[in-house]
């Protein structure tokens, strides 16, 4: 049985997420991205659950300033 890996972090995403595209996260003042959405399992104002088809992926740096 092949398991699929699970990452958790914590930062602030951008919402809505939409299925086909990157969720972007602000994470210790550093904007990173995933890997594209395969499926949404929950989205509230707390916390949101999906599923990517890679682990995760780099995002270019850049500042908020």
């Amino acid at each position: 049985m092949k398991f699929k890996p699970t990452v958790v972090l914590y930062g602030s995403v951008m919402q809505p997420l939409k299925e086909g595209q990157k969720a972007h996260y602000c994470q210790n003042g550093l904007w990173r991205s995933t890997g594209k959405i395969r499926r949404v399992l929950e989205q509230n104002d707390e916390y949101v659950k999906f599923e990517t088809d890679t682990v995760c992926g780099p995002m270019s740096r850049f500042s908020t300033s």
